[in-house]
Parts: structure tokens; C-alpha cells; sequence
């Protein structure tokens, strides 16, 4: 619960205007999946972000998360008026790179974590 409270604090310290609204459950038949933490990056032009993003260990390698990450595209877009999206995943984290890519993102070719979509 430590870590669920320091995250939670994290979030409030970096993102004090955004967090009240940044909080996404996705459900599937009333049970909750997943959750997905929007956000626009402060001190860029409406670049959108994705604080963090996870599906429940119960329902992983269901073909849930590509859904969850669109409800965040789509969060950023209409919510939050985002022009762009800058995704970042860790390197070997090849099930999220598929992902932003099958939702319409293009890998930014500097630097290797990096996935762009413009909006």
C-alpha cells in the first residue's frame, strides 16, 4: 500500500491541476480491467501523455489493452485537447510498442522509446 500512496503523492506533486481528472477505469462487463492516467505535459504546446497505463494480472493477454490505450488517446484528444501524444515504454517492453503502433503511432526514429501520434 506504500507504494500505491507514494505513487498517488507523485502524481499530485508533478501533476497538481490535471490529477482530480487524469483517473480512467476501463470495465469490461462492470468489472474493472484496467486503468489509464492521461495527462497533458506541463510546459509543452498540449502534448499529451500517458502518466500510467495497466490492465489487472487476471486479465492480461486478453487483447485489453490496445483498447485501454485508445481510451487514453482518445481522453487526451477530446478531454484534455491535446495536439499530440508522446508515448515511452521501456525498451524491451515489445506487448506496449505493439500497441501504440497498432493505434496509429509512429516510432520517432531519435530515440528508441519514443512513439508519437499527432492528433
Amino acid at each position: 500500500m506504500k507504494q500505491t500512496e507514494k505513487f498517488l503523492r507523485s502524481m499530485k506533486t508533478e501533476l497538481p491541476s490535471q490529477v482530480e481528472r487524469m483517473f480512467t477505469i476501463y470495465k469490461v462487463k462492470d468489472e474493472p480491467v484496467g486503468v489509464v492516467f492521461p495527462h497533458l505535459e506541463p510546459n509543452k504546446d498540449r502534448e499529451g501523455r500517458i502518466f500510467w497505463i495497466g490492465i489487472h494480472p487476471k486479465f492480461r493477454g486478453k487483447g485489453l489493452g490496445k483498447n485501454l490505450h485508445l481510451i487514453g488517446l482518445y481522453r487526451l484528444r477530446n478531454d484534455f485537447k491535446a495536439k499530440s501524444y508522446l508515448g515511452a515504454t521501456e525498451i524491451n517492453n515489445y506487448p506496449m510498442k505493439k500497441i501504440m503502433l497498432s493505434n496509429g503511432c509512429v516510432e520517432n526514429k531519435n530515440t528508441v522509446i519514443s512513439l508519437e501520434r499527432v492528433f
